[in-house]
């Protein structure tokens, strides 16, 4: 641990009234002074311009239930999955904020959809199904179900809790991680809709997952007292890599900087933990928040602060960090 004291937030941003699911940056593409999603547990998604540290813009589609998950599109719209069982997309352009699409998705749980483009207007996204630890894969143009991945064990697995699409480097076919209510991470062949390869990797069950898709390394936070790291291998097993001791248990959220130099996780205790993503180094210990840090997720490079850090949970409020940007 480096012995310089943390830094502060280099800005909160207030006036949600309710706890966070969601913090996502939109691409550079979509606003190249900085803009920030919200999505919070009262069903609002918020579009935070990052110069002003304002609010502009306020989507409410999902009848006030809460937000699931939400992403920027390249093109600047929004797509969210809230708890009304409602997948929406959100035209947010030449001053339209207005439903273009919507998917009926029902689920119970809290798995966050994911999305992989396929092609030219083309994309799939992962969704968990109502029916307890099946994955459908939908294309979001057609709304059609391509692909329901659904294990024979489920009740051993149960519910599946976090989902990533990512491209076989080899071959650039399509492939799923998800982790389940059990502990084990499963990695399928999405068209073929076979498992591939699987790892008990926690005690309790994953909540939070990311990959780094250049090596396929995966990081992945429970309910226990562990932060895992795993590898999908060029013949498709998930072997267990390193395992770092936490004092309190509970990690909610983690993200890879896009840089893939630094790791961070949002714990139950309300931390922020840094660590160098090389070597799993801690770094620091970020304290502001007072309750959970449900979501974290990292900027481009944004006027002059580097890649920026924000964070939001249970207490309504999003931080902003500018950490560990030396060139």
């Amino acid at each position: 641990m480096e012995n310089r004291s943390p830094p502060d937030p280099l800005y909160v941003l207030r006036g949600t009234e309710a706890a966070l699911n969601v913090v996502k940056f939109a691409p550079k593409t979509v606003r190249e002074e900085g803009l920030l999603l919200s999505g919070s547990a009262k069903g609002i998604i918020s579009l935070w311009n990052l110069k002003t540290k304002r609010s502009e813009v306020t989507l409410d589609g999902h009848n006030g239930h809460a937000i699931l998950a939400a992403e920027f599109q390249p093109c600047g719209n929004v797509i969210s999955h809230g708890r009304d069982g409602y997948l929406q997309t959100w035209q947010c352009s030449e001053g339209r904020h207005e439903i273009v699409n919507s998917i009926s998705a029902p689920f119970l749980g809290f798995c966050q959809f994911c999305i992989m483009s396929r092609g030219y207007k083309s994309h799939w996204i992962g969704l968990p199904s109502a029916s307890h630890s099946q994955v459908n894969i939908l294309d979001l143009e057609s709304k059609e179900i391509l692909f329901s991945l659904k294990p024979d064990n489920e009740k051993s697995l149960g519910m599946c809790m976090c989902i990533s699409l990512i491209s076989d480097p080899a071959t650039d076919k399509p492939l799923l991680i998800a982790g389940y209510e059990s502990g084990q991470l499963l990695l399928w062949d999405v068209m073929a809709r076979q498992i591939l390869g699987r790892n008990p990797t926690h005690a309790e069950s994953v909540l939070c997952m990311d990959v780094d898709k250049e090596d396929l390394r995966i990081v992945s936070g429970s309910a226990d007292s562990k932060l895992c790291v795993s590898s999908v291998t060029p013949q498709h097993s998930i072997t267990a890599d390193k395992e770092i001791e936490l004092k309190n248990p509970g990690i909610a959220s983690v993200k890879i900087r896009k840089d893939c130099q630094i790791l961070a996780t949002g714990g139950w205790d309300g931390r922020i933990r840094i660590y160098s993503w090389r070597t799993l180094k801690p770094l620091a210990y970020l304290n502001y928040h007072t309750q959970t840090i449900n979501t974290v997720d990292f900027s481009e490079d944004l006027f002059g602060h580097g890649q920026l850090l924000a964070a939001g949970g249970k207490d309504s409020r999003i931080s902003l960090w500018s950490i560990y940007n030396e060139k």
